[in-house]
């Protein structure tokens, strides 16, 4: 079985699937928009199967350190629940956005009549389907570009497991004790608001 969670000091981070400007309907507009508009993110079954195929393979090969999906919250979250989740409280250096935000959207997009260029909101909170973020081991980075372009997936190195805080870009940056201080909060001080509101 593949962790979810950060596991090792200089594995590399890699995203893998395609990613939209999708944000309708997410947790991103939800909470900070206050806004529950728009239409969920679409479903490719064949991008899913894909990426399973993939998935299952590397776990096979004995590739992959951890595996997290993508799915309420988009990237910012699953990192900071990769940093939060391990067991060494790994933090996690993401300074490799860019190719992402000039080509996630994939090679049809125009075809598609997308816009070309990717959303900084939607790379970091949007919740686009059949995407993960994994970590390999530094010697395995070929085998997982080559597995993933052999199946048509996207692949995309963003940055590597470091120190004991996240940054991702220019955005975000907090140390992992700081995450998982604020998560461990949220729910006792939402009970708090709706006991004041009612």
């Amino acid at each position: 079985r593949v962790p979810s969670a950060f596991q090792n000091e200089g594995d590399l981070v890699f995203l893998l699937g395609t990613t939209r400007n999708e944000i309708g309907a997410s947790h991103y507009l939800s909470v900070i928009h206050q806004l529950k508009i728009g239409l969920p993110p679409r479903l490719d079954l064949d991008r899913e199967a894909a990426l399973g195929k993939l998935i299952l393979g590397l776990a096979e090969q004995k590739v992959l350190v951890s595996c997290h999906d993508l799915s309420e919250g988009g990237l910012a979250a699953a990192l900071a629940e990769c940093c939060m989740r391990s067991p060494q409280h790994h933090g996690a250096v993401i300074d490799q956005l860019d190719m992402v935000l000039q080509n996630g959207l994939g090679p049809h997009a125009h075809a598609t009549g997308e816009d070309q260029k990717l959303r900084t909101d939607a790379l970091y909170f949007g919740e686009s389907q059949s995407r993960m973020v994994v970590t390999v081991n530094p010697r395995h980075k070929e085998i997982l570009v080559h597995e993933s372009q052999k199946l048509g997936v996207q692949v995309f190195q963003i940055g590597k497991v470091s120190g004991s805080q996240l940054r991702i870009g220019d955005r975000i940056q907090l140390s992992v004790s700081e995450l998982s201080s604020l998560y461990e909060r949220a729910i006792p001080e939402s009970l708090e608001d709706r006991k004041v509101q009612s």
